[in-house]
């Protein structure tokens, strides 16, 4: 009883709401933004990665680099150099205008699927079946930025500490058949509640880092000179002409409802990023790499 107690004390927050329901009983997951996220004035000088992390910036840095290494052993990049380069160029000005703390990789990966991802230590890759479907320097921006923002808010590594305390309450649920002021019931229903809710809490992670990532993704977009609306474009677009599809379904993995991410991000553009007469949505150098992509899929070397 002594332990039992002492686990709860440990994490009394999340043990309480864990024995308070179910997890279909418990709201959507949320995320809002402070009045300081909002002041793109101050952007570089945030700390938007702020809350609890298990990783230090190094030991994140370390684990980036690890995963980097066998990314590097299974995935096949794209050979020509002009389009890494302009990649690495597009994104490395959305870097500059954004709230990383640490230096940010850019890598193309020759595959047909629809993708992109994000590894702890400021790791980015795309895929050239996305690259395919990107229609404006904008759109390339504001995925790149998307990404990015996962990198300044320590997602990955936020999401693992957050899942390591869940893991620490459940203990107490999948091995005790009692709660305190609750009725008994079978230790069977304790774990398969315990599992829900790790499902819950897990996902519910993801989905909230996504919606930070798009709020923030959309600031340094405009920050840079870019029209905020090309994210949203190829948003969109992606979502729409993968819906139906088996493959490439994941090219934005375990994200919120699309309508639920589109108004939150109209909501901030009509608020804090005015419309603007230079905005730039392409240019003459985006068409050139267009074509560069395109090439590359006809005729790789």
């Amino acid at each position: 009883m002594k332990d039992r107690r002492s686990r709860l004390v440990f994490i009394p927050a999340i043990a309480a709401l864990l024995c308070a329901a179910d997890a279909s009983g418990l709201p959507p997951p949320q995320w809002k933004p402070s009045k300081s996220d909002a002041n793109i004035q101050a952007i570089g000088k945030r700390d938007v990665g702020k809350g609890l992390d298990f990783y230090s910036l190094e030991h994140e840095k370390q684990l980036g680099d690890m995963l980097a290494k066998q990314v590097g052993k299974r995935a096949k990049f794209v050979g020509d150099d002009t389009i890494a380069v302009y990649v690495d160029r597009i994104g490395q000005m959305v870097a500059r205008n954004s709230d990383v703390r640490m230096p940010v990789t850019f890598r193309v990966i020759d595959d047909d699927s629809v993708r992109a991802f994000t590894l702890p230590g400021g790791y980015q890759y795309i895929n050239r079946g996305l690259l395919l479907r990107i229609k404006s320097e904008a759109e390339l921006a504001g995925v790149l930025a998307h990404g990015i923002a996962h990198t300044a808010l320590r997602s990955a590594t936020k999401e693992a500490a957050q899942g390591d305390i869940v893991q620490m309450a459940m203990i107490p649920m999948m091995t005790s058949a009692d709660w305190p002021g609750t009725a008994p019931r079978p230790a069977e229903a304790n774990v398969e509640a315990a599992k829900a809710l790790y499902s819950y809490f897990n996902l519910g992670a993801k989905r909230t880092q996504e919606l930070a990532a798009d709020y923030f993704g959309l600031q340094y977009v405009y920050v840079t000179g870019y029209d905020p609306e090309g994210y949203l474009d190829i948003l969109e677009r992606v979502s729409t002409q993968t819906r139906s599809s088996a493959a490439s379904t994941d090219v934005f993995s375990a994200s919120p409802p699309l309508d639920q991410r589109t108004e939150a991000m109209r909501k901030e553009i009509a608020k804090i990023l005015p419309k603007r007469s230079d905005a730039v949505v392409s240019t003459p150098e985006f068409k050139e790499f267009q074509e560069q992509v395109r090439a590359w899929k006809a005729n790789p070397k």
